[in-house]
């Protein structure tokens, strides 16, 4: 697979991903029979629905052929109402910079430290570095998957149709990511309970038998 084609192919599945948490049935490639007549002979990269809302995403590449779908998509849109146009640019990285792998024995020792913090009662910073641990350990565990900075979503959803974590386990984080989004966006107030974050801390330690020896 190219560069290019792999770089649509991670955005693709981080914005389905993304729309999954948000309540979207997301459909990927969709064949004809599950495209609207108006689009059949035009294969969106993906189309979204929930409730009343209908949406097509593409994304749009570098070449002339990929900005003229995306004037086809505008074109067909101009005469529908129910329908809405996701599009989303995938450029060249001037310098690619791998992410650097955190070793196991960092990995374990943060873990301890966020043992230390729901020990004290320091719950939203224990989540924060849960949340970091947590595609940490998704890096070493995953790389070929987590070479990039993840979102939530990417990440809980990757790791468990790869079947680390259990649907339980990927429900609970898609719920908690919402907090941790809270949170980082200056929610300092946001609620989090000792029981969540401490579940959280249980799917860490689980995600740690998968990680070699130290």
């Amino acid at each position: 697979m190219t560069d290019g084609l792999e770089r649509e192919r991670a955005l693709l599945e981080t914005l389905s991903a993304g729309l999954q948490a948000e309540g979207f049935d997301v459909i990927l490639h969709p064949s004809r029979l599950q495209l609207p007549k108006f689009l059949q002979d035009v294969s969106p990269d993906a189309i979204a629905r929930r409730g009343d809302e209908n949406l097509i995403i593409e994304i749009v590449g570098e070449g002339a052929l990929s900005r003229q779908r995306l004037e086809v998509l505008r074109d067909r849109l101009s005469k529908q109402s129910t329908w809405r146009l996701r599009a989303y640019s995938v450029m060249a990285p001037e310098t690619p910079k791998p992410l650097e792998v955190a070793s196991i024995k960092i990995i374990a020792s943060t873990i301890s430290q966020i043992d230390q913090l729901l020990a004290a009662g320091h719950l939203l910073p224990a989540l924060l570095l849960e949340w970091a641990t947590l595609e940490a350990v998704g890096r070493v565990v995953l790389p070929d998957q987590f070479g990039r900075p993840q979102t939530p979503a990417r990440l809980v959803e990757v790791l468990a149709r790869s079947g680390k974590i259990s649907p339980t386990a990927a429900d609970k984080l898609r719920q908690l990511a919402k907090v941790r989004n809270s949170v980082i966006h200056g929610g300092l107030d946001t609620a989090v309970s000792l029981p969540d974050v401490t579940e959280f801390l249980s799917v860490l330690k689980y995600l740690a038998m998968y990680l070699p020896s130290v």
